[in-house]
């Protein structure tokens, strides 16, 4: 006989959730999820039976064997009916809060569900015939071997349908496969056949279905209105019921206080795969003709074992429960100054407040110091403005107003002021400069309190006081002058500037001689007087005119240099300039000029000769040559006439006397007597001419 058996069924079954909150500690919430699903039709198998003793061939006119006969087709298709899981969700009510994590554990529990098993039954049965000698069969093979054939217009056909529900609990896969069984009968005919026959024909079933379960899953949605999305989680119930899994949900300090977490299990589903129906499938036939009990044909036409009805996939309607309001954060925040602290006055100190901490992520840092300060922030700055040591003070604050607040100190170091002796100086000797330094200390605080002192680098005692002063050089020369300032702590710091100290420029201011006679003195005299107007005493000037010196002078009280100089210049217009060559303390002056006229000197001849002789005597006749200022004139030309004799030229001697003998050759009388000197070749511009006149008596 041939033989198939196929059953699909649909298993679901999910834990669902409930939230039961006793206080602010343990808590519990149940929900109840049902699964259902159901799987396709199958065909299980088709047999035929022939009972050859239910009808006596007597009863049945015609040759060959006659009996009571069906063909038999089962189909069947399950279902599985609501599957109720229940879940337990366990958590600590007081963890709801911000930055805590909500301890929840999820506890599954699959209850006791049914799978329906719906049969569909063809049938055809009545007289069934066979051309030999016949016999009952069990299964189509043998009853086609026998002949054996419904007889047409005496069989009927008709389909039943039936159904038969199994109780069965959903396995997880730790309690796989699970078998749930069940016999039952499915009547297919109970009747009278012909008027002659009574018949009763069933279908007796013993049915096991085998179900290997998946675990049952879900996506948990957990919502809180008005606050950012927690992600979802998907949750796995495997092993053996109960079946537990952690669903710990961190609850951030941004959730709104006061409001609901709605934890809902959504897209359950549990799928039984496999899934296989077992058992054995037979035909009953109960008959009587003419009131005798025929005997009762009851054979088994088939076993079957794991003939698939999977996979079942199954569902589970969305479920949600409210698990409380959040609560506000109640674990203070950690305030962690580090430390210890220390730096340098006028620089910023870095504080590291990283090391605080709160459940409810970093906290607002705010650092008080005792200098009055304040500072914000994880790595805050801040700057104290005189060495010392301080204390502060760290507040931390949460989102939710919970604080807490650590002690911690900072040593903070003296440094020396920044010292700035001002820019290097060029000035005049004598004369007041003023030294412009500065000093900035590190501390802003301890800034009035610096103290200043100068060294001017001229030996001269330095002077304290303020970073500005004011100092007088007696000297030209190049100086270093250092500026040392102090802190109160006497923390000393010190800079330098160079001052260059100058001669000073002198102006010279010729005075005069403007004019003068050769080889007479003459005076010349020069003004000096400084840049700052001041009679320059002491100082030698001086004087040239044309290319001839003119001597030197030193200038008195009032800056005024005279000297006297016979000048031996020829008569003629010069330059005359009064120079000052400087010296240690003055730079060169412009020479200062004005012209110098040089007049011819005047001349004297002086006649020491006689003036009178008797005729025809020898005589000498003599004269001196001087100049103006008595000085005798040697080697000039000295002409005398007298009367008609002459003139007589002669050479003045180193005296200056000029004399010419001659013998008169004049009769007695008075006579005119020159003398004359006309200057000649270089004496042209040095001397103007002179001559005398008398009268020279010849006779007694």
């Amino acid at each position: 006989m041939h033989k198939r058996l196929a059953l699909l069924g649909v298993l679901a079954l999910f834990a669902g959730m409930a939230l039961f909150v006793r206080d602010t500690s343990a808590a519990s919430q149940t929900a109840n999820l049902s699964f259902s699903g159901s799987g396709g039709t199958h065909t299980w198998l088709t047999g035929e039976v022939v009972c050859d003793e239910c009808l006596p061939d007597i009863l049945h006119s015609g040759s060959g064997s006659w009996g009571i006969g069906g063909t038999v087709q089962l189909d069947g298709q399950a279902t599985w009916n609501p599957a109720p899981a229940s879940t337990a969700m366990d958590y600590t009510a007081s963890n709801l809060r911000h930055g805590a994590t909500l301890d929840l554990a999820d506890t599954l529990t699959t209850q006791p569900g049914t799978v329906t098993i719906n049969y569909s039954v063809p049938i055809e049965f009545g007289v069934f015939h066979a051309p030999g000698s016949g016999g009952s069969c069990g299964n189509p093979s043998d009853c086609a071997s026998l002949g054996w054939a419904p007889n047409s217009g005496e069989t009927t056909s008709t389909t039943i349908t039936e159904s038969d529900t199994i109780p069965c609990t959903m396995p997880l896969p730790g309690e796989s496969p699970r078998d749930c069984t069940k016999s039952f009968e499915i009547p297919i005919f109970d009747g009278d056949l012909f008027s002659i026959i009574g018949a009763k024909i069933t279908l007796p079933i013993t049915e096991t279905v085998t179900v290997t379960g998946s675990g049952i899953a879900s996506v948990r949605v957990a919502a809180i209105s008005g606050g950012p999305a927690i992600s979802n989680n998907t949750l796995t119930f495997a092993g053996t019921s109960p079946s537990t899994v952690s669903d710990p949900i961190f609850i951030s300090c941004s959730q709104p206080v006061g409001n609901d977490l709605l934890y809902s299990l959504t897209q359950n589903s549990y799928a039984a795969d496999p899934m296989t129906w077992s058992g054995s499938v037979g035909l009953k036939i109960e008959a009587t003709a003419l009131g005798f009990d025929i005997p009762v044909v009851d054979t088994t036409l088939v076993t079957l074992s794991g003939f698939p009805l999977g996979p079942i996939n199954m569902s589970a309607p969305d479920q949600t429960v409210d698990l409380g309001p959040v609560l506000k954060n109640n674990v203070p925040p950690v305030a962690n100054p580090d430390g210890p602290h220390s730096g340098v006055e006028g620089t910023p100190v870095v504080f590291d407040g990283s090391g605080s901490s709160s459940v409810c992520g970093f906290p607002t840092l705010v650092w008080s110091f005792s200098d009055g300060g304040v500072a914000y922030g994880s790595m805050p700055q801040h700057t104290f403005k005189a060495p010392g040591i301080y204390s502060g003070l760290l507040t931390a604050t949460d989102p939710d107003g919970n604080t807490s607040t650590a002690t911690f100190s900072v040593t903070i170091s003296n440094l020396a002021p920044v010292t700035n002796a001002g820019p290097d100086m060029s000035t005049a000797w004598g004369v007041p400069v003023s030294l412009n330094g500065s000093a900035v200390d590190p501390g802003t605080d301890e800034q009035p309190f610096l103290h200043y002192s100068w060294d001017f680098g001229d030996g001269t005692p330095s002077a304290s006081g303020g970073p500005t002063v004011t100092h007088i050089y007696s000297s030209p020369g190049t100086y270093t002058a250092t500026l040392t300032a102090c802190d109160p702590e006497n923390a000393c710091n010190s800079d330098t500037a160079q001052v260059v100290v100058r001669k000073r420029d002198v102006a010279v201011g010729y005075l005069g001689a403007y004019s003068g006679v050769f080889d007479t003195a003459a005076s010349f005299s020069a003004s000096l007087v400084d840049e700052f107007g001041q009679n320059v005493s002491g100082r030698g000037v001086s004087f040239t005119a044309g290319l001839e010196s003119e001597g030197s002078a030193t200038t008195n009280s009032s800056g005024i240099a005279t000297t006297s100089n016979v000048t031996q210049l020829m008569a003629g217009s010069y330059t005359a300039t009064a120079s000052f060559a400087g010296d240690a303390f003055y730079k060169p002056a412009t020479p200062s000029s004005g012209t110098f006229v040089v007049a011819q000197k005047n001349t004297i001849l002086t006649y020491t000769g006689p003036l009178k002789s008797l005729p025809s005597k020898n005589i000498t006749l003599s004269a001196v040559l001087t100049d103006s200022s008595g000085k005798p004139l040697a080697g000039r030309s000295v002409v005398f006439q007298l009367g008609a004799q002459g003139p007589f030229t002669t050479t003045t001697n180193a005296a200056g006397v000029a004399s010419v003998s001659f013998k008169l050759n004049q009769k007695s009388g008075n006579y005119p007597l020159t003398v004359t000197y006309t200057p000649a070749g270089t004496d042209l511009p040095k001397y103007f001419g002179t001559s005398l006149s008398s009268t020279f008596r010849i006779g007694s």
